[in-house]
């Protein structure tokens, strides 16, 4: 299993399409407790990382499903999802940096 490329494992697809089922749930259940005000912060930032790892996530699998389509040049390919990997990782860290204030 190559992290580089998780379009082209049976396991990572399989829980690409498992958690599929739980983004727009999540994505609710976000927004009713940021409504309700609820003041547990445990809670509340517990279901925003989970959100954000999931959908960074499925955006970086994607995105790597969309490079093994289109990018055929080996060399450049392998850049190519170095820089997704990385600039996945810097969003997912500086959107649960925003949500930890």
């Amino acid at each position: 299993m190559n992290i580089l490329s998780p379009d082209k494992s049976n396991i990572l697809l399989k829980k690409y399409h498992i958690s599929n089922h739980v983004l727009i749930p999540g994505l609710l259940l976000s927004y009713g407790i940021d409504k309700c005000k609820i003041e547990n912060k445990l809670i509340h930032n517990t279901i925003n990382y989970a959100n954000i790892i999931n959908i960074g996530y499925h955006s970086y699998f994607s995105t790597s499903a969309i490079i093994s389509d289109y990018i055929k040049p080996k060399y450049l390919s392998n850049f190519v999802r170095t820089s997704s990997l990385g600039l996945h990782a810097v969003a997912i860290c500086g959107l649960c940096k925003y949500f930890k204030k």
